[in-house]
Protein backbone atom coordinates (compact mmCIF):
# COMPACT_ATOMS: atom_id res chain seq x y z
CA UNK A 1 0.00 0.00 0.00
CA UNK A 2 1.32 3.39 -0.93
CA UNK A 3 2.28 5.77 1.57
CA UNK A 4 -0.59 8.69 2.32
CA UNK A 5 0.58 12.44 0.89
CA UNK A 6 0.62 14.09 4.06
CA UNK A 7 -0.72 17.17 2.00
CA UNK A 8 -4.50 14.93 1.60
CA UNK A 9 -4.19 13.85 5.58
CA UNK A 10 -5.99 15.34 8.40
CA UNK A 11 -3.77 16.01 11.27
CA UNK A 12 -4.55 14.17 14.47
CA UNK A 13 -7.49 16.24 16.60
CA UNK A 14 -6.99 15.65 20.34
CA UNK A 15 -8.81 17.79 22.41
CA UNK A 16 -7.61 21.01 23.20
CA UNK A 17 -7.32 20.75 26.65
CA UNK A 18 -7.12 17.19 27.82
CA UNK A 19 -8.67 15.60 30.67
CA UNK A 20 -6.24 15.07 33.74
CA UNK A 21 -6.17 11.41 34.89
CA UNK A 22 -6.86 13.03 38.10
CA UNK A 23 -10.32 13.90 37.14
CA UNK A 24 -13.18 11.39 37.46
CA UNK A 25 -16.64 11.75 37.05
CA UNK A 26 -17.61 10.49 40.64
CA UNK A 27 -16.06 9.26 43.76
CA UNK A 28 -16.20 5.46 44.61
CA UNK A 29 -14.62 2.69 46.72
CA UNK A 30 -12.13 1.54 43.67
CA UNK A 31 -11.16 5.10 43.16
CA UNK A 32 -10.36 5.77 46.99
CA UNK A 33 -8.51 2.53 47.17
CA UNK A 34 -6.66 3.12 44.32
CA UNK A 35 -5.58 6.71 45.74
CA UNK A 36 -4.42 4.71 48.95
CA UNK A 37 -2.81 2.42 46.89
CA UNK A 38 -0.57 5.37 45.03
CA UNK A 39 -0.21 7.98 47.50
CA UNK A 40 0.21 5.31 50.47
CA UNK A 41 4.07 6.26 50.51
CA UNK A 42 3.69 9.81 50.83
CA UNK A 43 1.44 9.61 53.58
CA UNK A 44 3.60 7.58 55.61
CA UNK A 45 6.30 9.31 54.93
CA UNK A 46 4.81 12.39 56.37
CA UNK A 47 3.80 10.42 58.97
CA UNK A 48 7.10 9.45 59.97
CA UNK A 49 8.37 12.97 59.43
CA UNK A 50 5.56 14.23 61.90
CA UNK A 51 6.67 11.78 64.51
CA UNK A 52 9.99 12.06 64.02
CA UNK A 53 9.92 16.16 64.72
CA UNK A 54 7.52 15.26 67.77
CA UNK A 55 9.93 13.58 69.33
CA UNK A 56 12.64 16.10 68.76
CA UNK A 57 10.53 18.46 69.77
CA UNK A 58 9.44 16.68 72.71
CA UNK A 59 13.16 15.73 73.82
CA UNK A 60 14.08 19.86 73.55
CA UNK A 61 11.36 21.09 75.84
CA UNK A 62 10.41 20.54 79.33
CA UNK A 63 8.42 17.83 80.48
CA UNK A 64 5.13 18.64 81.99
CA UNK A 65 3.20 15.80 84.43
CA UNK A 66 -0.81 16.67 84.86
CA UNK A 67 -2.13 14.67 87.89
CA UNK A 68 -5.70 14.05 88.00
CA UNK A 69 -8.16 13.55 91.11
CA UNK A 70 -11.96 13.47 91.75
CA UNK A 71 -14.28 14.61 94.24
CA UNK A 72 -18.35 14.49 94.96
CA UNK A 73 -19.98 17.59 96.01
CA UNK A 74 -23.43 17.06 98.35
CA UNK A 75 -25.28 20.40 99.13
CA UNK A 76 -27.81 19.07 101.42
CA UNK A 77 -29.46 22.86 101.75
CA UNK A 78 -30.95 22.91 98.87
CA UNK A 79 -32.58 19.41 99.56
CA UNK A 80 -35.86 20.75 101.03
CA UNK A 81 -38.85 18.52 100.88
CA UNK A 82 -41.38 21.44 100.39
CA UNK A 83 -39.60 22.59 97.01
CA UNK A 84 -40.24 20.83 94.17
CA UNK A 85 -38.28 18.14 92.33
CA UNK A 86 -37.23 20.68 89.16
CA UNK A 87 -36.57 23.61 91.27
CA UNK A 88 -34.36 21.12 93.74
CA UNK A 89 -32.26 19.89 90.65
CA UNK A 90 -31.92 23.05 89.37
CA UNK A 91 -30.64 24.85 92.47
CA UNK A 92 -28.15 21.98 93.26
CA UNK A 93 -27.07 21.79 89.39
CA UNK A 94 -26.40 25.57 89.95
CA UNK A 95 -24.78 24.59 93.47
CA UNK A 96 -22.22 22.20 91.60
CA UNK A 97 -21.23 24.72 88.85
CA UNK A 98 -20.35 27.92 91.49
CA UNK A 99 -18.34 25.48 93.35
CA UNK A 100 -16.12 24.75 90.35
CA UNK A 101 -15.55 28.47 89.76
CA UNK A 102 -15.15 28.51 93.83
CA UNK A 103 -12.02 25.97 93.10
CA UNK A 104 -10.15 28.61 91.19
CA UNK A 105 -10.51 31.52 93.32
CA UNK A 106 -8.36 33.11 95.43
CA UNK A 107 -8.88 32.46 98.25
CA UNK A 108 -8.33 28.69 97.48
CA UNK A 109 -5.44 29.08 95.14
CA UNK A 110 -3.75 31.91 96.95
CA UNK A 111 -3.94 29.35 100.47
CA UNK A 112 -2.16 27.03 98.11
CA UNK A 113 0.91 29.84 97.44
CA UNK A 114 1.03 31.14 100.64
CA UNK A 115 1.03 26.94 102.35
CA UNK A 116 3.40 25.58 99.18
CA UNK A 117 5.53 28.49 99.21
CA UNK A 118 4.98 28.74 95.67
CA UNK A 119 6.10 32.30 95.52
CA UNK A 120 9.90 31.84 96.14
CA UNK A 121 9.39 28.50 93.79
CA UNK A 122 11.49 28.56 90.48
CA UNK A 123 8.44 27.26 88.40
CA UNK A 124 5.74 29.02 89.67
CA UNK A 125 7.14 32.19 91.44
CA UNK A 126 8.82 33.54 88.04
CA UNK A 127 11.97 34.07 90.61
CA UNK A 128 14.45 31.98 88.66
CA UNK A 129 17.17 32.91 86.19
CA UNK A 130 15.53 31.53 83.29
CA UNK A 131 15.49 33.51 79.99
CA UNK A 132 11.78 34.48 80.29
CA UNK A 133 11.88 36.12 83.69
CA UNK A 134 15.41 38.28 82.80
CA UNK A 135 12.92 39.56 79.98
CA UNK A 136 9.67 40.37 81.46
CA UNK A 137 11.51 41.72 84.20
CA UNK A 138 13.24 44.62 81.82
CA UNK A 139 10.12 44.87 80.26
CA UNK A 140 8.39 46.11 83.32
CA UNK A 141 11.61 48.72 83.68
CA UNK A 142 11.07 49.94 80.42
CA UNK A 143 7.15 50.65 80.86
CA UNK A 144 7.79 51.89 84.12
CA UNK A 145 5.83 49.06 86.53
CA UNK A 146 8.99 48.96 88.85
CA UNK A 147 6.74 50.56 91.31
CA UNK A 148 4.41 47.43 91.56
CA UNK A 149 2.50 46.79 95.13
CA UNK A 150 4.01 44.41 97.12
CA UNK A 151 1.43 41.58 96.70
CA UNK A 152 2.44 41.61 93.03
CA UNK A 153 4.84 38.71 93.15
CA UNK A 154 1.68 36.81 95.10
CA UNK A 155 -0.44 37.64 92.26
CA UNK A 156 1.93 36.99 89.83
CA UNK A 157 1.71 33.25 91.23
CA UNK A 158 -1.62 32.76 92.00
CA UNK A 159 -2.22 33.93 87.77
CA UNK A 160 0.66 30.97 87.24
CA UNK A 161 -0.77 28.39 89.43
CA UNK A 162 -4.06 29.18 88.08
CA UNK A 163 -3.29 28.48 84.41
CA UNK A 164 -2.22 24.78 85.37
CA UNK A 165 -5.26 24.58 87.51
CA UNK A 166 -8.31 22.84 85.35
CA UNK A 167 -11.29 22.16 87.16
CA UNK A 168 -14.49 20.64 85.51
CA UNK A 169 -17.45 19.59 86.33
CA UNK A 170 -17.95 15.47 84.97
CA UNK A 171 -21.39 15.39 82.85
CA UNK A 172 -24.21 16.29 84.72
CA UNK A 173 -23.01 14.57 87.90
CA UNK A 174 -22.02 15.88 90.97
CA UNK A 175 -18.58 14.73 90.21
CA UNK A 176 -15.95 17.18 89.70
CA UNK A 177 -12.45 16.50 88.39
CA UNK A 178 -9.30 18.63 89.14
CA UNK A 179 -6.18 18.63 86.93
CA UNK A 180 -2.45 20.23 88.13
CA UNK A 181 0.08 20.44 85.64
CA UNK A 182 3.34 20.90 86.72
CA UNK A 183 7.21 19.93 85.47
CA UNK A 184 7.77 17.43 88.88
CA UNK A 185 5.09 14.57 89.18
CA UNK A 186 5.09 14.34 92.39
CA UNK A 187 4.62 18.08 92.81
CA UNK A 188 1.46 17.51 90.32
CA UNK A 189 0.03 15.27 92.54
CA UNK A 190 1.08 16.81 95.87
CA UNK A 191 -0.93 20.25 94.72
CA UNK A 192 -3.84 18.78 93.07
CA UNK A 193 -4.26 17.09 96.45
CA UNK A 194 -3.43 20.39 98.19
CA UNK A 195 -6.44 22.50 96.38
CA UNK A 196 -9.05 19.63 97.70
CA UNK A 197 -7.86 20.10 100.86
CA UNK A 198 -7.62 24.13 99.90
CA UNK A 199 -11.60 23.97 99.28
CA UNK A 200 -12.47 21.60 102.29
CA UNK A 201 -10.17 23.97 104.74
CA UNK A 202 -12.56 27.09 103.06
CA UNK A 203 -15.94 25.19 103.41
CA UNK A 204 -15.19 24.27 106.89
CA UNK A 205 -14.30 27.95 107.84
CA UNK A 206 -17.41 29.41 105.86
CA UNK A 207 -19.52 26.94 108.27
CA UNK A 208 -18.02 27.66 111.51
CA UNK A 209 -18.19 31.52 110.81
CA UNK A 210 -21.96 30.93 109.71
CA UNK A 211 -22.36 28.59 112.80
CA UNK A 212 -20.62 31.42 114.94
CA UNK A 213 -23.42 33.78 113.72
CA UNK A 214 -26.00 31.53 113.91
CA UNK A 215 -25.22 30.95 117.65
CA UNK A 216 -24.83 34.38 118.61
CA UNK A 217 -28.22 35.04 117.39
CA UNK A 218 -29.77 32.49 119.18
CA UNK A 219 -28.32 33.51 122.38
CA UNK A 220 -29.57 37.02 121.77
CA UNK A 221 -33.14 35.08 121.39
CA UNK A 222 -32.62 33.13 124.20
CA UNK A 223 -32.01 35.97 126.76
CA UNK A 224 -35.00 37.85 125.30
CA UNK A 225 -37.15 34.32 125.45
CA UNK A 226 -35.55 33.59 129.12
CA UNK A 227 -36.98 37.12 130.21
CA UNK A 228 -40.40 36.41 129.03
CA UNK A 229 -40.61 32.68 129.99
CA UNK A 230 -39.18 33.37 133.53
CA UNK A 231 -40.00 36.72 135.06
CA UNK A 232 -38.15 37.82 137.66
CA UNK A 233 -41.48 39.44 139.42
CA UNK A 234 -44.39 37.09 140.02
CA UNK A 235 -47.66 39.35 139.18
CA UNK A 236 -49.42 41.07 142.47
CA UNK A 237 -51.91 39.15 144.29
CA UNK A 238 -54.78 41.38 145.13
CA UNK A 239 -54.49 42.43 148.79
CA UNK A 240 -58.34 43.39 149.07
CA UNK A 241 -61.27 40.87 148.10
CA UNK A 242 -63.04 42.19 144.78
CA UNK A 243 -65.84 42.37 143.88
CA UNK A 244 -67.68 39.24 142.45
CA UNK A 245 -67.08 40.81 138.74
CA UNK A 246 -63.61 41.99 139.94
CA UNK A 247 -62.89 38.82 140.65
CA UNK A 248 -63.90 36.86 137.46
CA UNK A 249 -61.85 39.50 135.45
CA UNK A 250 -58.49 38.72 138.01
CA UNK A 251 -58.70 35.30 137.47
CA UNK A 252 -59.15 35.44 133.43
CA UNK A 253 -56.06 37.93 133.41
CA UNK A 254 -53.74 35.56 135.36
CA UNK A 255 -55.01 32.65 132.92
CA UNK A 256 -53.94 34.27 130.39
CA UNK A 257 -50.20 35.55 131.85
CA UNK A 258 -50.08 32.02 133.01
CA UNK A 259 -50.78 30.36 129.32
CA UNK A 260 -48.45 33.34 127.93
CA UNK A 261 -45.58 32.43 130.18
CA UNK A 262 -45.79 28.84 129.30
CA UNK A 263 -45.53 29.45 125.82
CA UNK A 264 -42.68 31.49 126.18
CA UNK A 265 -41.18 28.92 128.11
CA UNK A 266 -41.80 26.26 125.56
CA UNK A 267 -40.66 28.71 122.68
CA UNK A 268 -37.40 28.95 124.99
CA UNK A 269 -36.86 25.22 125.26
CA UNK A 270 -37.04 24.81 121.49
CA UNK A 271 -34.60 27.30 121.17
CA UNK A 272 -32.12 25.93 123.58
CA UNK A 273 -32.30 22.68 122.25
CA UNK A 274 -31.68 23.95 118.89
CA UNK A 275 -28.54 25.79 119.91
CA UNK A 276 -27.27 23.53 121.79
CA UNK A 277 -27.47 20.75 118.55
CA UNK A 278 -25.48 23.21 116.68
CA UNK A 279 -23.04 23.64 119.76
CA UNK A 280 -22.53 19.58 119.61
CA UNK A 281 -22.68 19.59 115.60
CA UNK A 282 -19.55 18.00 113.34
CA UNK A 283 -18.05 20.92 111.91
CA UNK A 284 -15.24 19.48 110.30
CA UNK A 285 -17.38 17.90 107.45
CA UNK A 286 -17.54 19.95 103.97
CA UNK A 287 -19.61 18.01 102.70
CA UNK A 288 -17.02 16.59 100.15
CA UNK A 289 -15.90 13.32 99.26
CA UNK A 290 -13.04 12.59 98.14
CA UNK A 291 -13.35 9.65 95.01
CA UNK A 292 -9.76 9.04 93.86
CA UNK A 293 -7.11 11.33 95.02
CA UNK A 294 -4.51 12.38 92.84
CA UNK A 295 -1.20 10.32 92.43
CA UNK A 296 1.85 11.27 90.67
CA UNK A 297 1.72 10.67 86.97
CA UNK A 298 3.68 7.78 84.86
CA UNK A 299 4.21 9.46 81.78
CA UNK A 300 4.70 12.77 81.22
CA UNK A 301 1.49 14.25 79.21
CA UNK A 302 2.75 17.18 77.89
CA UNK A 303 5.17 14.94 75.52
CA UNK A 304 2.34 12.47 74.83
CA UNK A 305 0.24 14.96 73.68
CA UNK A 306 3.26 16.41 71.26
CA UNK A 307 3.50 13.11 69.95
CA UNK A 308 0.41 13.13 69.13
CA UNK A 309 -0.08 16.16 67.69
CA UNK A 310 3.05 16.22 65.21
CA UNK A 311 1.87 12.86 64.41
CA UNK A 312 -1.70 14.20 63.28
CA UNK A 313 -0.44 17.19 61.93
CA UNK A 314 2.13 14.97 59.87
CA UNK A 315 -0.94 13.05 58.71
CA UNK A 316 -3.03 15.90 57.71
CA UNK A 317 0.12 17.70 55.74
CA UNK A 318 0.70 13.85 54.45
CA UNK A 319 -2.56 13.94 52.84
CA UNK A 320 -3.06 17.72 51.54
CA UNK A 321 0.05 16.61 49.86
CA UNK A 322 -0.99 13.98 48.51
CA UNK A 323 -4.54 15.34 47.33
CA UNK A 324 -2.42 18.23 45.44
CA UNK A 325 -0.61 16.33 43.75
CA UNK A 326 -3.38 13.75 42.58
CA UNK A 327 -5.25 16.87 41.71
CA UNK A 328 -1.81 18.14 39.87
CA UNK A 329 -0.87 15.18 38.85
CA UNK A 330 -1.10 14.84 34.73
CA UNK A 331 0.92 11.33 34.84
CA UNK A 332 -1.06 8.83 32.57
CA UNK A 333 -0.90 5.48 34.83
CA UNK A 334 -3.65 3.54 33.07
CA UNK A 335 -4.82 2.71 29.08
CA UNK A 336 -7.88 4.39 30.61
CA UNK A 337 -6.16 7.56 31.56
CA UNK A 338 -4.67 7.80 28.14
CA UNK A 339 -7.66 7.16 26.24
CA UNK A 340 -9.47 10.29 28.43
CA UNK A 341 -6.42 12.58 27.37
CA UNK A 342 -6.02 11.46 23.87
CA UNK A 343 -9.08 10.23 22.72
CA UNK A 344 -7.62 7.40 20.85
CA UNK A 345 -8.83 4.27 21.04
CA UNK A 346 -5.84 1.60 19.87
CA UNK A 347 -4.30 1.80 22.80
CA UNK A 348 -1.82 -1.52 24.26
CA UNK A 349 -0.55 -2.21 27.75
CA UNK A 350 2.40 -4.14 28.19
CA UNK A 351 3.37 -4.86 32.13
CA UNK A 352 6.37 -3.28 33.92
CA UNK A 353 9.03 -6.59 33.41
CA UNK A 354 10.76 -6.88 36.88
CA UNK A 355 14.55 -7.45 36.53
CA UNK A 356 14.12 -11.57 36.94
CA UNK A 357 11.85 -11.41 33.76
CA UNK A 358 14.03 -10.64 31.86
CA UNK A 359 16.72 -12.86 29.48
CA UNK A 360 19.85 -11.98 27.63
CA UNK A 361 20.19 -12.83 23.95
CA UNK A 362 22.97 -14.21 23.22
CA UNK A 363 22.11 -14.31 19.33
CA UNK A 364 23.04 -10.47 19.53
CA UNK A 365 26.07 -8.77 19.78
CA UNK A 366 27.91 -7.43 22.67
CA UNK A 367 28.74 -4.21 20.92
CA UNK A 368 24.47 -2.94 20.85
CA UNK A 369 22.99 -1.33 23.31
CA UNK A 370 21.77 -3.32 26.21
CA UNK A 371 18.03 -2.81 25.05
CA UNK A 372 18.51 -5.02 22.41
CA UNK A 373 20.06 -7.54 24.04
CA UNK A 374 17.26 -8.31 26.43
CA UNK A 375 14.06 -10.03 25.65
CA UNK A 376 10.83 -10.73 27.91
CA UNK A 377 8.26 -13.47 27.50
CA UNK A 378 5.46 -10.89 28.37
CA UNK A 379 6.54 -8.20 26.43
CA UNK A 380 6.99 -10.43 23.29
CA UNK A 381 3.31 -11.64 23.45
CA UNK A 382 1.77 -8.13 23.72
CA UNK A 383 3.32 -6.79 20.49
CA UNK A 384 2.74 -9.64 18.63
CA UNK A 385 -0.79 -8.47 18.79
CA UNK A 386 0.60 -4.66 17.71
CA UNK A 387 2.50 -6.44 14.97
CA UNK A 388 -0.78 -8.11 13.29
CA UNK A 389 -2.63 -4.71 13.91
CA UNK A 390 0.48 -3.44 11.47
CA UNK A 391 0.15 -5.69 9.02
CA UNK A 392 -3.70 -5.88 8.76
CA UNK A 393 -3.50 -8.49 5.98
CA UNK A 394 -2.54 -6.12 3.27
CA UNK A 395 0.35 -6.70 0.90
CA UNK A 396 2.54 -3.92 1.19
CA UNK A 397 5.02 -2.79 -0.82
CA UNK A 398 9.05 -2.96 0.06
CA UNK A 399 10.50 -0.58 1.99
CA UNK A 400 7.32 -0.12 4.86
CA UNK A 401 8.74 2.12 7.75
CA UNK A 402 7.84 1.94 10.90
CA UNK A 403 8.63 4.69 13.24
CA UNK A 404 9.21 3.91 16.92
CA UNK A 405 8.77 7.69 19.02
CA UNK A 406 8.16 8.69 22.54
CA UNK A 407 7.66 11.57 24.50
CA UNK A 408 10.54 11.41 26.64
CA UNK A 409 13.31 9.67 27.78
CA UNK A 410 13.04 6.26 29.75
CA UNK A 411 10.04 4.91 28.62
CA UNK A 412 11.61 1.40 26.83
CA UNK A 413 11.01 2.55 23.13
CA UNK A 414 14.00 0.64 22.15
CA UNK A 415 12.65 -2.88 23.84
CA UNK A 416 9.79 -2.00 22.27
CA UNK A 417 11.56 -1.38 18.85
CA UNK A 418 13.68 -4.48 18.94
CA UNK A 419 11.02 -6.94 20.11
CA UNK A 420 8.85 -5.81 17.00
CA UNK A 421 11.37 -5.99 14.61
CA UNK A 422 12.06 -9.47 15.67
CA UNK A 423 8.34 -10.53 15.17
CA UNK A 424 7.99 -8.72 11.93
CA UNK A 425 11.74 -10.53 11.14
CA UNK A 426 10.26 -14.49 11.82
CA UNK A 427 6.76 -13.46 9.80
CA UNK A 428 9.41 -14.02 6.71
CA UNK A 429 10.08 -10.63 5.70
CA UNK A 430 13.56 -8.56 5.45
CA UNK A 431 13.65 -6.65 8.90
CA UNK A 432 15.88 -3.64 9.76
CA UNK A 433 15.96 -2.59 12.78
CA UNK A 434 17.74 1.30 12.60
CA UNK A 435 18.89 2.46 15.50
CA UNK A 436 18.90 6.08 15.57
CA UNK A 437 19.46 7.26 18.95
CA UNK A 438 23.21 8.84 17.61
CA UNK A 439 22.82 10.96 21.50
CA UNK A 440 24.19 7.64 23.12
CA UNK A 441 27.84 6.65 23.28
CA UNK A 442 29.50 5.14 19.99
CA UNK A 443 29.62 1.21 20.22
CA UNK A 444 32.26 -1.16 20.17
CA UNK A 445 31.86 -1.94 16.41
CA UNK A 446 33.95 -0.45 13.92
CA UNK A 447 31.66 1.96 11.86
CA UNK A 448 31.80 2.67 8.81
CA UNK A 449 31.72 6.22 6.85
CA UNK A 450 33.17 7.36 9.95
CA UNK A 451 35.80 10.36 7.94
CA UNK A 452 32.34 12.21 7.22
CA UNK A 453 32.10 15.03 9.71
CA UNK A 454 28.48 16.03 8.50
CA UNK A 455 26.92 12.39 8.60
CA UNK A 456 26.81 9.80 11.39
CA UNK A 457 28.56 6.81 11.27
CA UNK A 458 26.68 3.47 10.69
CA UNK A 459 27.69 0.14 11.70
CA UNK A 460 25.83 -2.99 10.80
CA UNK A 461 25.24 -6.19 12.59
CA UNK A 462 22.97 -9.31 11.70
CA UNK A 463 20.89 -11.46 14.03
CA UNK A 464 20.21 -14.91 13.18
CA UNK A 465 16.86 -15.77 14.51
CA UNK A 466 15.68 -19.29 14.84
CA UNK A 467 14.19 -19.49 11.24
CA UNK A 468 15.27 -15.84 9.98
CA UNK A 469 17.49 -12.82 10.23
CA UNK A 470 17.47 -9.73 11.72
CA UNK A 471 19.89 -6.67 10.66
CA UNK A 472 20.01 -4.13 12.94
CA UNK A 473 21.94 -0.63 11.54
CA UNK A 474 23.64 1.73 14.27
CA UNK A 475 23.89 4.83 13.67
CA UNK A 476 27.09 6.86 15.51
CA UNK A 477 28.91 10.24 15.49
CA UNK A 478 32.43 9.92 15.72
CA UNK A 479 33.20 13.55 15.42
CA UNK A 480 30.70 16.11 17.09
CA UNK A 481 27.82 16.81 15.28
CA UNK A 482 25.08 18.93 14.97
CA UNK A 483 21.22 17.99 15.33
CA UNK A 484 20.65 19.44 11.27
CA UNK A 485 23.22 17.11 10.34
CA UNK A 486 22.42 14.47 12.23
CA UNK A 487 18.71 14.30 10.91
CA UNK A 488 19.55 14.92 7.45
CA UNK A 489 21.92 11.86 8.25
CA UNK A 490 19.33 9.63 9.44
CA UNK A 491 16.62 10.36 6.22
CA UNK A 492 19.36 10.11 3.91
CA UNK A 493 20.01 6.27 5.31
CA UNK A 494 16.34 5.85 5.14
CA UNK A 495 16.04 6.58 1.60
CA UNK A 496 19.18 4.73 0.48
CA UNK A 497 18.35 1.65 2.37
CA UNK A 498 14.38 1.50 2.26
CA UNK A 499 14.68 -0.09 -1.02
CA UNK A 500 16.41 -3.15 0.45
CA UNK A 501 14.66 -4.06 2.92
CA UNK A 502 10.62 -4.96 3.56
CA UNK A 503 10.54 -3.07 6.95
CA UNK A 504 12.17 -0.91 8.51
CA UNK A 505 11.90 0.10 12.10
CA UNK A 506 13.14 3.17 13.17
CA UNK A 507 14.27 3.62 16.85
CA UNK A 508 14.00 7.47 17.48
CA UNK A 509 15.54 9.45 20.37
CA UNK A 510 12.68 11.15 22.56
CA UNK A 511 11.15 13.78 20.92
CA UNK A 512 12.05 16.07 23.56
CA UNK A 513 15.97 16.00 22.67
CA UNK A 514 15.54 16.05 18.71
CA UNK A 515 13.83 17.07 15.87
CA UNK A 516 14.33 13.93 13.74
CA UNK A 517 10.95 12.66 13.98
CA UNK A 518 9.60 15.68 12.53
CA UNK A 519 12.41 15.67 9.87
CA UNK A 520 11.77 12.07 8.94
CA UNK A 521 7.80 12.44 9.20
CA UNK A 522 7.21 12.44 5.77
CA UNK A 523 9.21 9.12 5.32
CA UNK A 524 6.92 7.14 8.17
CA UNK A 525 4.13 5.50 6.43
CA UNK A 526 3.09 4.45 10.72
CA UNK A 527 3.83 5.32 13.69
CA UNK A 528 3.87 3.87 16.89
CA UNK A 529 3.92 5.61 19.87
CA UNK A 530 5.39 5.14 23.68
CA UNK A 531 4.80 6.10 26.88
CA UNK A 532 5.89 5.43 30.20
CA UNK A 533 3.20 4.79 33.23
CA UNK A 534 3.86 7.12 36.22
CA UNK A 535 6.35 8.83 33.99
CA UNK A 536 4.55 10.09 30.94
CA UNK A 537 2.22 13.22 31.18
CA UNK A 538 -0.96 14.08 28.92
CA UNK A 539 0.50 17.12 27.98
CA UNK A 540 3.83 15.37 26.33
CA UNK A 541 1.67 12.95 24.87
CA UNK A 542 -0.14 14.92 23.25
CA UNK A 543 2.28 16.90 21.90
CA UNK A 544 3.94 14.18 20.61
CA UNK A 545 0.56 12.67 18.67
CA UNK A 546 0.13 16.00 16.96
CA UNK A 547 3.05 15.98 15.25
CA UNK A 548 2.03 13.05 13.55
CA UNK A 549 -1.01 13.16 10.32
CA UNK A 550 -4.45 10.82 12.07
CA UNK A 551 -4.11 7.86 9.80
CA UNK A 552 -0.06 7.27 10.23
CA UNK A 553 -0.48 6.90 14.00
CA UNK A 554 -1.02 2.71 14.44
CA UNK A 555 -1.13 2.54 18.02
CA UNK A 556 -0.12 3.86 21.66
CA UNK A 557 1.63 1.86 23.53
CA UNK A 558 1.48 2.26 27.42
CA UNK A 559 4.90 0.42 28.61
CA UNK A 560 5.98 -0.24 32.23
CA UNK A 561 2.14 -0.59 33.32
Amino acid sequence: MARNDPALSLPYEVSRDPVPPGDRDSVDVDAVMRFIRKRRLLCLAWLAAGLCAGLVYATITPAYYTASANILLKDQTTRSPDAAIGETDAAHSTFVETQVQVFGSDEVVGRIVDEQQLASDAEFGGTGGNLRAVVVKYVRLLVGSGSAPAREPRYATIVRVRRALSVRRIGVSDVVEIQFTSRDAVRSAMIANAVIQSYIDSRVALQRSASQQTALQLRATLAELRDKAFPADPPPEEAVTPAPQSALEARAHFREQEERTEAYRALYSRVLRQALGDVSGDLSAANVRVITPAEPPLLASSRVMILVAFTVLGGVIGIGHALYGEVNDRSLRTIEDVRRSTGFDDIVGIPKVKAGGWKVDEALPAYLQPAYRKVSSHTYGSLSKVAVKLQDGTNRRSGWIIGIASPTQDTGASSIAVHLARIIAESGQRTLLLDANWQKSPTGQTLLNSSQSRKLARGLATVHLPAETLDILVLRPTTPISELNASLSIVSTLELLRADYDCIIVDFIASEQTADLEAGVSLLDQVVAVAAARLTTSDSLHGLLRKFPGDRIATVILNKI
